[in-house]
């Protein structure tokens, strides 16, 4: 199984939010996803091999709104082909607008020719990855001493 990282620049009747784990390793870590499957499997990588805090949600909509209202996410993970009117590389060029220090990782499992949809800072990962993959990266960022956003 290949796994492609590239850097840019250097539940059906789940509620639109939900909050697992408990930062043991070191911030939250905001999920967008519209599938299930895939939200579930982020986040048990995350919180049971990372222990990381992790928020989820299914659209770029709720994910803007959860970091209006949220100081405490460090990391946004989101999927590149989402139902509604953003897709994840405009969720992620929002982000990286407005919250310049805030580490950003879009995934997809489709070709986007190299991901350059993807804002300057921000990572690439190509489904399906390994779950160490994410992991890795995850881990990179959240130790990194910038990723705190300034706000």
């Amino acid at each position: 199984m290949a796994v492609t990282v590239s850097h840019a620049g250097t539940e059906a009747s789940m509620s639109p939010v939900e909050l697992d784990g408990f930062g043991a390793g070191g911030g939250v870590v905001l999920v967008v996803e519209d599938d299930r499957i895939d939200r579930q499997l982020i986040k048990e990588i995350l919180v049971e091999d990372g222990g990381y805090q992790v928020v989820l949600t299914s659209s770029a909509e709720l994910a803007l709104g959860l970091l209006e209202s949220r100081t405490d996410i460090r990391l946004v993970i989101t999927d590149v082909n989402m139902p509604g009117g953003m897709d994840g590389f405009h969720l992620a060029r929002r982000v990286a607008e407005r919250w310049p220090a805030m580490r950003i990782v879009t995934v997809s499992g489709h070709d986007h020719q190299g991901g350059g949809d993807v804002p300057r800072g921000a990572y690439f990962l190509y489904k399906a990855y390994l779950p160490s993959a994410l992991l890795g990266l995850v881990q990179k960022l959240m130790s990194d001493r910038v990723a705190a956003p300034l706000r």
